[in-house]
């Protein structure tokens, strides 16, 4: 038998999808547990209205956390097999026929991507090309990869109940991150095989008190903070893993040589405090950077090129002829492109954002995207997610280029460098 735990607070709106998911399973040994975490709307009028006796209703006083709710499911069980479903999920038909299938040959844990629709459209999660590196990888790659952080996500979970009572359930008293630190505990133990089945049989609904929208960035990294000390002697043995959180910490605090040969120097338990100072002070800009893991691993490159004194603008500058330039974006990165463009004594004509029209940077008076003459050589395009919109629209002459493609054009020698400074 399935024992399918279920935590949900306030979720009388959408919680019936979930169920419904659940007894229309092609596979039917299963007992579904659903723990109320002290809702105080109808969820238990919702769930009543199932007769269905594999249904086990579990109402906690006041509400405890999700991972509060999963432990008491979790030690409520009666199945050999266990899985979760959040009750703003729902399940493909054959899912649990689908894990069962495959729970052979010694396999103790299945999980697999998962379709996430969010207020911005669908996505698949992970992105399919980090999928294809996932099935090919071996366990100790996937514990690799679950030290920069979480690849399970909980909703696609099938496991034995006794490999994952091996752990001692959810840790309580993370703040965020559960997940990522109870499956990291599950799959460095070898007692039974793991695999990822790339087949989507999962959708979550987002909704706006999900716990992926907290909005409390700090609650993130202090949970980070908490995964590092946690597991700092196997962190400690992987010099790649240290230069994750020192690229994280240098993204936000580097300012010349000296800022670097600290942080070069820095052990586990600094880097811990480091984290945890940045993200309570720069609570905004790490809500720019953790929406976009592109965008952070371009800034990062940035500075490390200005602390090695390569200015990627001249240098595209140079390779394009171009005299003057113009920053299309003012907000964060492209107010610290400005300064470093000043500071190179470069000829600046234009700042263009249809956002801050009319206002003044360094001087200089920002006009939008329709008031821009076409006057600049180049136009550095300082924003990330929407770049080709912007060429398709603006780029009359082939003139507007990306921090992405400007820092491209040093192209292996850059790379060289880098690992010889290293």
């Amino acid at each position: 038998m399935i024992s399918i735990i279920m935590p949900t607070y306030n979720r009388g709106y959408i919680i019936k999808k979930s169920i419904e998911s659940v007894l229309s399973q092609s596979y039917t040994d299963f007992e579904l547990i659903i723990i109320d975490d002290g809702s105080t709307d109808n969820t238990e009028h919702v769930v009543g209205a199932f007769c269905d006796a594999r249904i086990v209703y579990i109402r906690n006083n006041k509400n405890n956390g999700a991972c509060y709710a999963r432990n008491i499911g979790l030690s409520k069980s009666k199945g050999e097999f266990i899985a979760f479903l959040d009750s703003d999920n729902i399940w493909d038909k054959n899912y649990l026929f689908n894990r069962i299938a495959k729970m052979k040959n010694g396999i103790g844990f299945i999980w697999g991507p998962i379709l996430l629709n969010d207020f911005e459209g669908q996505h698949i999660i992970p992105h399919l090309s980090q999928i294809e590196t996932i099935k090919k990888s071996s366990r100790k790659e996937i514990i690799r990869m679950m030290t920069y952080g979480n690849i399970i996500d909980t909703n696609t979970v099938v496991a034995k109940k006794e490999y994952l009572l091996k752990e001692n359930g959810f840790d309580e008293k993370l703040k965020r991150q559960q997940d990522w630190d109870y499956f990291f505990r599950i799959i460095q133990n070898d007692e039974y095989e793991i695999l990822f089945d790339d087949e989507i049989l999962v959708e979550n609904f987002l909704q706006e008190d999900s716990i992926g929208t907290d909005k409390n960035l700090g609650n993130y990294w202090e949970a980070v903070r908490s995964f590092i000390l946690k597991y700092k002697k196997l962190i400690t043995k992987d010099s790649d893993l240290l230069d994750v959180y020192k690229s994280f910490c240098l993204s936000r605090s580097v300012r010349n040589e000296k800022d670097l040969a600290f942080l070069n120097d820095l052990n586990t338990e600094e880097i811990c405090e480091l984290v945890y100072a940045l993200s309570r002070q720069y609570t905004e800009i790490i809500g720019i950077y953790s929406k976009n893991c592109k965008l952070v691993n371009i800034l990062n490159t940035w500075l490390i090129m200005n602390l090695k004194e390569l200015s990627p603008v001249s240098k595209y500058m140079a390779k394009r002829k171009a005299k003057n330039v113009a920053v299309y974006g003012a907000g964060k990165i492209g107010t610290t492109l400005i300064t470093e463009i000043k500071r190179e004594k470069i000829d600046l004509v234009a700042i263009i954002d249809k956002n801050r029209s009319g206002e003044v940077i360094e001087g200089y008076s920002i006009i939008s995207p329709e008031e821009y003459d076409d006057a600049a050589d180049l136009v550095i395009i300082s924003v990330i997610d929407i770049v080709d919109d912007i060429i398709e629209k603006y780029d009359k002459r082939g003139t507007f280029v990306s921090l992405e493609e400007l820092i491209n054009c040093l192209g292996d020698n850059f790379k060289t460098l880098l690992i010889e400074n290293s």
